[in-house]
């Protein structure tokens, strides 16, 4: 970081909402954006399974500390 800021390593002296918005839109513009993936019908019922199996661990402990 800098001495004058986080942001003057981009040569940028002061905050401005102008300077916060350009900045946002170079951020845009540089960035490696990926697409979304929607998840496959295999992975959905593989969360959903360990999602349960959570559950049940921790009503399990919560069982036993009773």
């Amino acid at each position: 970081m800098g001495k004058r800021g986080p942001l003057s390593e981009w040569g940028v002296l002061a905050k401005t909402d102008e300077t916060d918005a350009q900045n946002l839109a170079d951020f845009g513009k540089n960035i490696q954006s990926c697409l979304f993936v929607a998840k496959s019908e295999e992975k959905k019922r593989l969360y959903s399974l360990l999602t349960r199996s959570r559950q049940l661990a921790e009503m399990l402990t919560a069982e036993k500390n009773r």
